[in-house]
């Protein structure tokens, strides 16, 4: 148990000398004929709630204040029928915005236990006990919790004192994971055998006591202590500005006319009775705190909805209270001392997003409205992970295992978006036949702020095996591979064995050109389209440049009956133009050769503008002069006979022939 240290007042308050406050009736109105049993205002000062006995007969009324003034006291249903079952339900009060009621009521094994009902909507909740560590086997009456929600006062009455009212006052906190300490007695002299009615102020320092003990003015008096820290108390001062030969009753702070409010009593005439507003010294009054107070709605709908609000320490993140709103309004209303320390509200609801906020709190009050979403944006970027290009992919989104009903919307190619309820923990499968399964882990389980999310997801491509054959060498070369299906035609190089072999693991469904040219050997250009079910081989034959040495160029093309060259054929030309850069050893011929029909002169003039224009090309790329022949030879050497359309292309050619070496 912790050890609590009595202080003597920092500032000497002669209260005897004051004169007696003046008083200012509070505007409740007491049934005809009935005693008042207790009395409490919610620490906003906005409800309050009163008990009234006349004989046998006991009734609670709770009130709104409307302007200036409280309205007509309206029955609580659920205390009614408490007492209907004879639970015997007394002393109730209020929270700080008044939507929760603590109150004592019998147990079942017939002593007081202290409850508590929370307004849902139009109506109270089906009492809950606070449990163990405030109950007991003894009585617990007169609750009094804190605005932020985290500490409780009560008493347990003295079976031998001197009024039924007397008791000891005991105190609980609560622990940051939400359960009462054992509470204990308040050490003497804040406890001298006869206390009622504890009243802890919004500032969570500022106790109000009302108590008969020598040196009072008679009946119950008030008095005031303050608690400077954790372990330290001062000692209590009685406030004789209020106190008088009447009983001072049920002390509560009224944060509406910033002055103690309470019950005077005769104890003569108990039916002599009158609620007051009293002004106090300022050094008796509870410490400045800022108000923080709005509504919470949902988003979509904005419509009012039930929400927590928890406040921590912004330098060591410890919670330092935890306030409900009004879930059929949507108001919330809650204070903080007043200091210099910053503090993180924050603001959320189960499956609802979170909205923090960072405040120092030094302000008298200020208005906050919130708005939380239950749903959040998912922008989905899917690509591969090597080439970068966009991918349409198939997507399943699962919460433990089960398939949800959330069809995300195609926005481009690759790019998805999804509404995804907060409050799970998804599972964002992506298939694609090309690919490897990709799986996201997606979680909104936790503290959820922003609504729109965009998240990247990088495929990694299934791979096969293709093999390429070299047919003409008796060493490694190099084998050029372009990716003729991605969007920027990725190039990568590969080396054969000495046989001329290369087995080479490739993105799976592509299609790929295959270039050989190393030095010295004529050059191969293939297609592999691994899209189908084609061969996953390619047999590549070329041979060793020397004398003589004939190739014929694939894809030259002119113009009809024209020597222009077709911009198909730059390509193949390209390549030719790669292979005498890297044997600049060779002088070589260009032929051109064409079908059958026409005139023989003009089938040798045409070829021979055709041989020209080749030459020309060749030497706008860099080839030298002195390295190139142009030589036209007509219909005069067909591959094929010219007997069909086919045989004919086939014989439309251009070839090139090594002439020379040693330049």
């Amino acid at each position: 148990m912790r050890k609590v240290v009595l202080l003597t007042a920092a500032v000497a308050i002669s209260s005897a000398a004051m004169a007696q406050a003046p008083t200012t009736p509070i505007g409740i109105t007491i049934p005809e004929g009935y005693q008042t049993t207790s009395f409490y205002i919610s620490g906003n000062g906005e409800k309050a709630i009163a008990g009234f006995k006349k004989d046998e007969s006991v009734k609670f009324l709770l009130y709104e204040k409307q302007g200036d003034k409280f309205s007509e006291g309206e029955a609580v249903a659920f205390l009614d029928q408490l007492i209907a079952d004879k639970k015997n339900p007394t002393t109730p009060s209020l929270n700080h915005d008044g939507t929760r009621i603590y109150f004592s009521a019998k147990n079942e094994k017939g002593n007081n236990d202290i409850f508590y009902s929370t307004k849902d909507k139009d109506k109270w909740t089906e009492p809950e006990n606070m449990g163990e560590a405030i109950n007991s086997s003894a009585d617990e009456i007169y609750p009094s919790v804190s605005s932020d929600g985290l500490s409780i006062y009560f008493t347990r009455p003295q079976n031998d004192a001197k009024d039924s009212r007397c008791g000891t006052i005991y105190t609980s906190s609560r622990t940051p994971y939400g359960e009462w300490e054992e509470a204990v007695a308040l050490v003497e002299p804040l406890n001298l055998g006869c206390e009622t009615a504890p009243y802890i102020a919004p500032d969570n320092k500022t106790l109000y006591i009302s108590s008969m003990r020598e040196g009072g003015k008679g009946g119950f008096d008030i008095y005031y202590a303050n608690k400077v820290s954790p372990l330290y108390w001062i000692l209590p001062i009685a406030l004789d500005t209020i106190n008088s030969s009447n009983d001072e009753l049920f002390p509560v702070y009224n944060a509406n006319s910033n002055k103690l409010s309470l019950l005077y009593r005769d104890p003569k005439n108990k039916k002599n009775i009158s609620f007051v507003d009293v002004p106090l010294s300022a050094k008796l009054l509870p410490a400045d705190n800022c108000r923080y107070y709005g509504k919470i709605l949902d988003q979509e709908t904005q419509q009012p909805m039930t929400a927590n609000i928890e406040v921590s320490d912004a330098f060591s993140s410890g919670i330092i209270a935890t306030f409900t709103n009004d879930n059929e309004t949507g108001i919330y209303d809650f204070v903080l001392p007043r200091d210099k320390r910053n503090v993180f509200i924050d603001y959320s609801a189960p499956n609802y997003s979170h909205t923090i906020l960072d405040k120092d709190v030094t302000q008298d009050e200020e208005k906050i409205d919130a708005s939380l979403f239950k749903n959040v944006q998912l922008s989905l970027n899917v690509f591969d992970q090597s080439m970068f290009d966009p991918i349409e992919t198939n997507i399943t989104i699962k919460v433990d295992g089960v398939t949800e009903n959330i069809t995300p919307e195609t926005i481009d190619v690759g790019r998805y978006k999804m509404t995804l309820p907060i409050g799970k923990y998804y599972k964002i499968y992506l298939t694609q036949n090309l690919y490897e399964d990709y799986v996201m882990d997606f979680d909104l389980t936790h503290k959820v702020q922003f609504q729109e999310f965009e998240r990247d997801a990088e495929l990694v491509s299934k791979k096969e095996e293709i093999t390429i054959n070299v047919e003409g060498v008796t060493e490694p070369i190099e084998i050029e591979i372009t990716n003729l299906s991605t969007k920027d035609h990725y190039v990568t190089t590969v080396t054969t064995d000495r046989h001329g072999k290369a087995v080479i693991p490739v993105r799976k469904g592509d299609k790929y050109e295959i270039h050989i040219m190393p030095k010295g050997y004529s050059f191969y250009n293939g297609t592999l389209d691994l899209s189908a079910d084609n061969n996953r081989v390619l047999n590549a034959k070329i041979e060793k440049l020397q004398a003589d040495t004939k190739m014929e160029l694939d894809n030259i093309t002119f113009a009809s009956n024209s020597a222009d060259i077709a911009a198909s054929s730059y390509e193949e030309l390209n390549r030719l133009v790669d292979l005498l850069k890297l044997n600049p050893q060779f002088k070589v011929e260009l032929s051109a050769h064409t079908d059958d029909k026409g005139a023989d002169a003009y089938n040798m003039k045409l070829s021979d503008r055709r041989a020209n224009s080749v030459v020309n090309y060749l030497k706008l790329k860099g080839i030298p002069s002195n390295r190139l022949v142009a030589k036209g030879y007509g219909k005069t050497m067909p591959l094929v006979p010219n007997n069909s359309d086919e045989n004919r292309a086939i014989n439309r050619r251009v070839e090139f022939k090594i002439i020379g070496t040693d330049l």
